[in-house]
């Protein structure tokens, strides 16, 4: 993944779930300066470095946070890599949910292969999804902007994309969406996404959704409990107000899901 700045490499690895794990001190190590040695090089030096950071809970549009390990030893997981050198071994990332009382914790773990960086440059390290079970890993080049926002907690990207005001089901200036009983099987679970609450993950989610106007985005997370996988869909369309609409999520025999639409008479 790091042979290329501009572009990701694409690994397929399992979701491991576990309730709890050993990378939370992932909270309590944010930085490593790198390489472990004293006195440590830090931002405000003037010492040449190169500074690889990850992504936090609240940019991550999966809400899987990145950490990494030390190249070196230990058992920390960081959220920054500040180093007086540019070649920097493997070294692992993990993509870490936020958790819930639900279902706990999942992980995604790979190695990323050594690369020799550039000193003055900012890079990210994140995880997207391929399929339903899958996973890619990517590393950019970034900014400092970007890196002060992650260190400080990161920019909600996951309520931001729906920009419609809230509406209510029985407005006929509102967008009614809706997930029915026959949209949840053994199969498969079709959930929306609803960007006003700030619950935890899985309560921000529900079988209907009311916005104020009419809407061209609605966030849709399926569920495939026999393939043990998921995906987070942004359904695009020119949804009107005073219109109802049923959502429903399927799966391709490439694992890639999918999420139909159809208008439907009245709201239900």
């Amino acid at each position: 993944m790091f042979n290329f700045i501009k572009k990701g490499i694409y690994f397929t690895i399992p979701l491991y779930l576990a309730a709890c794990a050993a990378d939370e001190s992932a909270f309590l190590h944010p930085k490593l300066y790198y390489p472990e040695v004293k006195p440590p090089v830090f931002e405000k030096d003037t010492t040449p470095k190169v500074i690889i950071f990850g992504q936090s809970f609240q940019s991550s549009r999966l809400g899987m946070a990145t950490f990494m390990h030390s190249p070196t030893s230990g058992s920390a997981y960081y959220s920054a890599f500040i180093s007086s050198v540019k070649d920097i071994p493997q070294f692992y990332a993990q993509c870490k949910t936020i958790g819930n009382s639900h279902s706990g914790y999942s992980y995604v773990t790979e190695y990323v292969p050594a690369k020799k960086y550039e000193f003055g440059k900012y890079y990210q390290v994140s995880c997207e999804k391929v399929d339903i079970k899958h996973y890619k890993f990517l590393v950019q080049e970034s900014d400092k902007a970007t890196y002060e926002k992650e260190m400080s907690g990161g920019k909600s990207l996951r309520h931001a994309i729906v920009t419609n005001a809230k509406g209510d089901e029985k407005d006929a200036a509102s967008t009614h969406f809706y997930a029915p009983k026959t949209a949840n099987t053994q199969r498969t679970i079709t959930k929306i996404i609803d960007p006003f609450r700030r619950m935890r993950w899985i309560d921000n989610m529900g079988t209907d959704l009311h916005l104020r106007g009419d809407a061209s985005i609605v966030q849709v997370e399926c569920f495939f409990p026999q393939e043990n996988g998921s995906s987070l869909i942004d359904l695009k369309g020119a949804f009107l107000s005073g219109h109802s609409y049923e959502l429903a999520c399927s799966l391709d025999p490439n694992l890639t899901a999918r999420v139909t639409f159809k208008e439907i008479n009245n709201a239900q």
